[in-house]
């Protein structure tokens, strides 16, 4: 096709050059390489785009990724998670989302929202995995069982199989899971104690708007935030101890798959 384009172009400007005895010849040179070359950039560009759209869905360790959530975008995170209408595995979607956000978790300037998520409760998830980013590299995870949950309820201390964070499965919460604290907004929180916000005390917390304690509405910083604990253990959220994550991510595992990654037909 894009030859047959190419010849149509060069066909119509040589015979412009017999037509107009005027036009620079070397004029004409310099016109016809544009064009082609243009030709040439868009034949990639549509190539390029074929490939991205070719891969369905991001894999790792045998986990399939549910849920990414991207920090300081503008974009509230939660309202993503829990929209059931959304669904970011659509063809049409994926044929208009960057390549970055369909190869990696971190170079992305959207949210994911993945089918997995829309079809929870048909699949036999095994094991969910919540892990948090920074700088592209994986900084701390929490591994839930996932067997007979739903999207929203997967995040629960009585699900909880291991974590990065030692203490975690050991700790009283007063905060632990997807919902969090509906009162002020503090999502995909993994709480410890409520004492006053130079007291508050955890491992996890979203926000995706502002809140009573400076911690969580820090000046000149985009929502969603995501605050974390980088150490071993749970941090007061109000201390220099505290770190912002780039990102959030929900991978499951499936009873019985081992890869849902799509074939390229050519």
């Amino acid at each position: 096709m894009f030859r047959f384009v190419s010849s149509l172009l060069l066909l119509s400007l040589l015979t412009l050059v017999k037509t107009n005895e005027d036009t620079s010849t070397t004029k004409l040179r310099t016109l016809i390489e544009q064009l082609q070359q243009e030709v040439v950039e868009i034949k990639n560009q549509v190539s390029s785009a074929s490939r991205c759209s070719c891969q369905e869905f991001i894999e790792e360790d045998g986990y399939i990724l549910a849920f990414r959530m991207v920090a300081g975008i503008g974009d509230k995170g939660y309202s993503v998670f829990v929209d059931e209408n959304r669904d970011d595995d659509l063809p049409l979607v994926r044929a208009v989302t960057p390549c970055e956000c369909r190869s990696n978790l971190t170079d992305c300037n959207r949210h994911y929202r993945g089918s997995i998520l829309r079809y929870w409760s048909r699949l036999a998830i095994q094991t969910v995995k919540l892990v948090v980013y920074k700088e592209g590299q994986a900084k701390q995870y929490v591994v839930f069982n996932g067997t007979g949950s739903t999207y929203s309820n997967w995040m629960s201390p009585t699900r909880l199989v291991e974590s990065s964070w030692v203490d975690l499965k050991s700790s009283k919460t007063n905060f632990f899971s997807t919902t969090g604290d509906v009162g002020l907004k503090r999502r995909f929180y993994m709480n410890h104690v409520y004492n006053g916000c130079s007291g508050d005390s955890g491992w996890l917390v979203v926000k995706d708007e502002t809140d009573d304690c400076g911690y969580a509405k820090p000046s000149g910083v985009k929502y969603p935030l995501i605050l974390y604990s980088p150490s071993f253990s749970l941090v007061q959220y109000q201390s220099a101890a505290i770190d912002r994550a780039d990102s959030l991510a929900v991978w499951v595992k499936l009873s019985g798959v081992n890869s849902l990654k799509a074939v390229c037909q050519n």
